[in-house]
């Protein structure tokens, strides 16, 4: 009966463990080549276009040879077009800037966009659950809990008591000026933010 450790085994023996690491090197080689193929082919596949990525870094080398990131985004939206794809390290990213498109995933599909490019991963857990950084099922849990919330009624009557908070804060700011008084604006606009909330 064959048993393929008694053949790896054989095999082992037969060969000098240089070839051996030589053999298993080029295969690991192979493997991790022919992967990241496959992944940097990936907006290809999908016919979007964008610029070529680098092995291992994806675009970051062509951001960091632009300048910064918005001017390199704004550098391949002319070049390849309002919707085009890019990768960070293996990561691939969709750019939006058409105002149809982006209206139609934030509005018509915004359930199958649960995920947003994040920075960083919050260090204190309960930060990562807000509903701005939440992800796959946690994002979806909390939309259905909040979207009764945002009605256009209790929008429309919100606004009323938002307007007139606004017309407070701005009475203040001409009271203070006709005054000639020093405004601490970080402690207003915080008072202003507070009650705007409540």
């Amino acid at each position: 009966m064959f048993n393929i450790f008694d053949t790896a085994a054989n095999i082992w023996q037969s060969h000098s463990s240089t070839s051996l690491f030589v053999a298993f090197t080029v295969i690991v080689t192979c493997k991790l080549i022919y992967s990241y193929y496959k992944a940097f082919n990936y907006f290809a596949k999908l016919d979007i276009p964008g610029p070529k990525p680098w092995p291992l870094l994806g675009n970051i080398p062509d951001i960091i040879k632009i300048g910064d990131q918005d001017t390199a985004h704004l550098k391949f939206t002319n070049e390849y077009g309002k919707v085009f794809g890019m990768f960070y390290l293996s990561e691939p990213v969709i750019i939006v800037s058409d105002c149809k498109v982006i209206r139609r995933i934030l509005i018509k599909d915004f359930y199958a966009f649960p995920n947003r490019q994040l920075p960083f991963k919050f260090p204190l857990n309960y930060l990562n659950k807000a509903l701005a950084v939440a992800r796959d099922q946690e994002w979806k849990r909390l939309r259905d809990i909040l979207t009764p919330t945002f009605t256009s009624n209790k929008l429309r009557s919100s606004f009323l008591i938002i307007d007139d908070i606004t017309t407070k804060l701005v009475q203040t700011l001409i009271y203070c000026g006709q005054k000639k008084e020093i405004v601490e604006m970080r402690k207003l606009l915080g008072e202003y933010a507070m009650e705007t909330m409540l």
